[in-house]
């Protein structure tokens, strides 16, 4: 979609590494970009996509986008793709951008894309028979997107539980694209599917975060040992006839996002987009020692190894404080934790731990601010 998209194959590569490269460098407002997914063309060879593979490039863009459109075509350049550690995706359905064409059913199958992008069109789906057919007779990932056609969505969202594939289903926008950029796309997506589609909301968002994180490799959609602390903070609306979040949106209500949190660093507070959510996170002053104090519900809590952690924190900023340790002088602690324990006077973040039915995922909180690097662990319960 770069006006000016260079198609020559020297081009096209410098242009998927410089866009890598600027923004695994800029990150606009604290949020990963992973940019730098080429448009393949004819004549590439295997040591191009080598070559890619070795500056970075982790992703193909759309397969049929370019002057590689038939079947057979695609599919070694997907395996060139895939044997050097790159993912490729293929367009499914009628023509998005000057240049681009249908591809059908059967060129779908034959590229053997690692996923089938768009199922339900972009913009235009094929019908919804070819759409169930491909999720039936294909093993590889299906994409459902916002910017498509939202009946055919429904179709291949309730296709997969039948099929007991579940795990293959992701969910995207296809944006920014000729449609542009909808606001929500990804919580109206969900919406959408759970309440017109009648699936469970709870796995709508497996589809939208922990599917999307195994099969696109990300560290980030899921809550284990070692990934990035990305989370978003949501709350039923305001006077939504749904009892609780899961149950507002399977009856086709946006939630209201309370705080946005990337590397464990709270990017934004109180989203002015979706409706007012009900319960927004806290962010008190936490007594030392990783002691926590107040009621509610526990959503993240930080068990500094530095003594003096939580003594330096500010209550009510988001500001990064630094830490009054003179022995651990890179000690920096952004207020990132919310606090509050169900009931309970006073309780330790071990006891809290060993209070639910299964192993909590210990999130070591990393990529500090600059200056300094953020020390401590939490958990999320």
């Amino acid at each position: 979609h770069l006006p000016g998209r260079p198609k020559d194959i020297v081009g096209l590569k410098a242009l998927a590494i410089t866009a890598q490269r600027a923004f695994d460098n800029f990150r606009p407002g604290g949020v990963k970009v992973l940019a730098g997914a080429p448009v393949i063309e004819k004549g590439m060879v295997e040591s191009d996509f080598a070559e890619l593979a070795a500056a970075g490039v982790k992703l193909l863009g759309e397969i049929g986008l370019g002057s590689v459109k038939a079947g057979y075509e695609a599919r070694e350049m997907a395996a060139w793709a895939r044997k050097h550690g790159i993912q490729s995706t293929i367009h499914t359905g009628g023509p998005s951008i000057p240049g681009s064409g249908l591809i059908d059913k059967d060129v779908v199958l034959e590229a053997d894309a690692d996923v089938i992008g768009h199922i339900n069109g972009g913009h235009t789906s094929l019908p919804e028979a070819h759409v169930c057919e491909l999720c039936e007779r294909s093993s590889r990932a299906i994409e459902i997107v916002h910017n498509g056609n939202e009946k055919v969505s429904i179709a291949a969202a309730q296709m997969a539980p039948q099929l007991k594939c579940p795990h293959r289903v992701i969910l995207g926008t296809d944006g920014p694209a000729g449609s542009g950029v909808q606001p929500l796309d990804m919580l109206r997506m969900i919406a959408l599917l759970s309440s017109l589609g009648n699936i469970p909301a709870e796995l709508m968002f497996c589809l939208a975060t922990g599917n999307s994180a195994r099969l696109r490799k990300l560290n980030c959609g899921l809550i284990e040992p070692g990934r990035a602390a990305d989370f978003v903070f949501l709350a039923r609306a305001q006077h939504t006839a749904g009892r609780s979040l899961l149950e507002s949106i399977q009856l086709g209500d946006l939630p209201g996002v309370g705080v946005v949190m990337i590397d464990g660093i709270v990017r934004c507070g109180r989203s002015r987009n979706t409706p007012p959510a009900m319960e927004v996170p806290v962010d008190p002053q936490p007594p030392p020692r990783g002691r926590v104090r107040g009621s509610g519900a526990l959503l993240l809590a930080i068990a500094g190894d530095c003594p003096s952690l939580h003594r330096s924190a500010a209550r009510g900023t988001s500001a990064a404080r630094r830490c009054t340790n003179s022995a651990n002088t890179n000690c920096t602690l952004p207020m990132t934790a919310s606090y509050s324990v169900p009931m309970l006077p006073t309780i330790t973040i071990s006891r809290m731990s060993s209070m639910i039915s299964k192993p909590v995922a210990e999130v070591v909180l990393a990529d500090g601010l600059p200056g300094g690097s953020i020390r401590g662990r939490g958990w999320i319960i």
